[in-house]
């Protein structure tokens, strides 16, 4: 699914790759200076059930929507998948089974808690944490301490839900050492304690449906993060943004168009080494997509650096872009002054497309150049 966040992400790279070359009448430019305001925002695309959730009694403002709380068809198929011998399988369970919010998923919890792998072993404390099991505190605070800072969020989550003197130590020793978004959530959360929510108020997701198998399972859990950075980015938190997609890849880290809005996010914010991470990241995971390449080479190319694009352009070529998209490797070897590898990309492209006029009219313009 495309979010909200990926259709301008997408409307604006696209303005890169069909555009022209520096000194012609149609001029690069990068796609955004970053995202608008959050004063701009505007709620009116917020509705139905994800907007209740959001309003939902008891849910302090930095906390999580609760997406997939009590969503009892994924249970038993998450209990199940937290037996698997696989470990990514494990640890993908032991984070569903925190977000169902469901005591049923307790006991899975506490063998996985056990577990010879030691990710595994901290995604389920801090889902014990979050179903209020202070059997999960060790874990989580450790979690606050080594792991990513998505799942730093959901153990700070965790041990406000947990409450008590051991979890309000946990979250001022940490903060100090947190990132600012986390260090704002840590004080939101010692200065309002979790508290019941009261009966009769609760609000409930759409109900998911019986997963067919492991992917439709895995892929209902990543949309309905997606979901929730929705709701977030019409806020305007893109620190949020960043930790439901970074949470939703975990069951979906083929999907480059989630690292790429990251991505986005980061650099827009002037995190520009997170940024090229996540990029790599998304090829790492994801080594025969050209979309992936392509992506790090439009984030290098609008920061002029383009020596690293035409390298990325190229690694995009050999596995398959498209002609749209090969046009600005066709342009940055322009740039770069290599004319005879520019016209060989332009021809390319007219072989992929005969009736490409961006490159028609490049070719006809390089005629001239030596």
């Amino acid at each position: 699914m495309r979010t909200g966040l990926a259709v301008l992400v997408y409307v604006g790279m696209m303005v890169v790759v069909l555009a022209g070359t520096p000194g012609l009448a149609a001029t690069p430019r990068p796609p955004m200076e970053g995202p608008p305001p959050m004063e701009e925002r505007s709620d009116d695309a917020q509705h139905g059930w994800v907007a209740e959730l959001g309003e939902r009694p008891g849910r302090p403002e930095w906390g999580p929507l609760a997406i997939l709380e009590d969503q009892a068809a994924l249970c038993e198929p998450a209990v199940a998948a937290s037996r698997d011998k696989v470990t990514t399988e494990r640890r993908r369970a032991a984070l569903l089974l925190g977000l169902l919010g469901m005591a049923e998923g307790v006991p899975a919890l506490e063998t996985l808690r056990q577990d010879a792998d030691r990710e595994v072993r901290m995604q389920a404390g801090v889902s014990l944490c979050l179903l209020g099991e202070d059997s999960g505190l060790p874990a989580a605070r450790v979690a606050l301490g080594y792991a990513p800072a998505w799942l730093r969020y959901y153990a700070v989550a965790g041990l406000w839900r947990v409450g008590g003197r051991r979890a309000e130590e946990a979250l001022q020793n940490a903060r100090p050492h947190l990132s600012r978004f986390l260090q704002d959530c840590v004080e939101q959360a010692l200065a309002a304690p979790w508290e019941p929510v009261a009966e009769g108020v609760e609000v409930v997701a759409d109900r998911a449906h019986a997963p067919a198998d492991r992917a439709d399972l895995w892929g209902q859990v990543a949309d309905a993060l997606i979901s929730e950075c929705d709701w977030w980015w019409h806020k305007g938190n893109y620190d949020q943004c960043i930790r439901c997609l970074e949470a939703s890849l975990v069951f979906d880290p083929q999907n480059v168009e989630g690292y790429s809005n990251i991505g986005w996010l980061q650099w827009s914010m002037g995190r520009h080494g997170e940024a090229i991470s996540t990029y790599r990241r998304a090829i790492a995971a994801n080594p025969l997509s050209w979309d992936a390449a392509d992506e790090l080479a439009n984030y290098y190319r609008m920061q002029k650096r383009y020596l690293l694009a035409e390298k990325y352009y190229a690694q995009a070529a050999r596995l398959g872009s498209p002609p749209i998209q090969r046009r600005a490797w066709g342009h940055v070897l322009e740039i770069l002054g290599r004319y005879d590898e520019a016209r060989q990309v332009w021809q390319q492209i007219l072989q992929l497309d005969p009736n490409d006029p961006i490159a028609r009219r490049q070719l006809e313009r390089l005629a001239g150049e030596q």
